[in-house]
């Protein structure tokens, strides 16, 4: 007797999880929400972006440990922190 294995339909297969995925956050912010100032702990080197969720960069600097968000306009920001060769993102509210 011989069997035939048949593809299957992508509709039959229903995904439920990502074993080994991880999130990759090298750096933490706070507070967060913020309304005044943040703090990052990235390293010297890191270079540290913010951009509006319209895509538009609003800050960049190299080895920042504290930002300024005061004169943000209230909303979501990303955060995208380049070091050690990786690049990693967050998400900041400020109010």
């Amino acid at each position: 007797m011989r069997l035939k294995f048949l593809p299957r339909i992508a509709g039959d297969i229903i995904v439920t999880g990502f074993a080994g995925l991880e999130e990759n956050n090298t750096f933490t912010i706070y507070p967060n929400p913020a309304n005044s100032v943040v703090v990052l702990n990235v390293q010297p080197d890191a270079i540290v972006r913010i951009y509006s969720t319209s895509g538009t960069l609003v800050y960049e600097a190299i080895g920042e440990t504290t930002i300024d968000v005061s004169n943000f306009e209230a909303g979501i920001y990303q955060i995208t922190v380049l070091q050690n060769e990786t690049t990693s993102t967050q998400k900041l509210s400020v109010q």
